[in-house]
């Protein structure tokens, strides 16, 4: 059985797609102090992955439920030993005045990208209690929400927009442009491995013991230790930060770049 022990978090930025400017540092930067001070996973919806074992003709007893029977091994994210807050930035617009005078530049649509969750994984995280990052400081104080509910479970990058009214007072020799700041997570740590099969729907053969009822059909498979899990790995997995309404979590702001500078 894996030894309980706290787990020691290590918070660290890493950018998708780094824009030569400063951003807000300060939302960044309380974003991760969210994270690092309050960081919980849902033990009722633990975020997990499936590994397939193999499909094989179901033994008589269990035969008015299914022909065949599906083996598959599910890992549940039990325990987190790192985090990585990513964000990623999409620039709106962008505009060189290379006038003598100043333009008002007016934005209705926000555009935002999100990295996709790793392949095969079932997890998303929120950040909650209707924190708002609208302009620095944050608003609210919780910090992120690991769960398998969370938020669609997409492999592919996903984009949204959103209306939003920004006006920008682009002056003569600059570069501006509107940048939505995109936040996601990536986690490391351990992975409790649980068996399963699938006949009538999917069972764990660790909690539900009416698999024994088919003899030595299932006791190949049958791997549970005296703690419910199979053994423990070292597990992985990537997914992006959504809200308090399912959006993604982001932050809107305007850049003016003195040109040449």
């Amino acid at each position: 059985m894996l030894a309980r022990r706290a787990s020691v978090i290590s918070i660290w930025i890493a950018c998708v797609s780094c824009l030569s400017y400063r951003l807000h540092s300060s939302v960044i930067d309380d974003i991760t102090s969210r994270i690092q001070s309050d960081f919980t996973v849902d033990a009722n919806n633990r975020p997990y992955y499936d590994k397939e074992i193999g499909t094989v003709g179901t033994c008589l007893e269990w035969k008015p439920w299914c022909l065949s029977t599906r083996f598959f091994d599910r890992y549940f994210l039990e325990e987190v030993s790192d985090v990585r807050v990513l964000y990623r930035t999409t620039v709106q617009e962008p505009f060189t005045n290379n006038g003598t005078s100043s333009h008002e530049m007016r934005f209705t649509i926000s555009k935002t990208k999100s990295l996709g969750v790793t392949k095969g994984w079932k997890i998303g995280g929120r950040l909650s209690a209707g924190v708002d990052v609208g302009a620095p400081p944050l608003k609210g104080s919780a910090g992120l929400e690991m769960s398998s509910e969370y938020g669609e479970s997409t492999a592919e990058d996903t984009s949204t927009t959103r209306l939003v009214q920004h006006n920008i007072r682009c002056e003569p020799g600059h570069y501006c442009a509107l940048v939505t700041v995109t936040f996601n997570a990536a986690v490391k740590g351990i992975c409790a491995v649980a068996p399963h099969f699938e006949c009538g729907g999917k069972r764990n053969m660790c909690t539900n013991p009416s698999w024994t009822g088919c003899g030595p059909f299932f006791d190949s498979y049958n791997r549970c230790d005296c703690d419910g899990y199979a053994g423990y790995v070292p597990c992985e997995a990537q997914f992006p930060i959504f809200n308090d309404n399912g959006e993604p979590l982001s932050h809107v702001v305007s850049i003016a770049k003195r040109l040449g500078s």
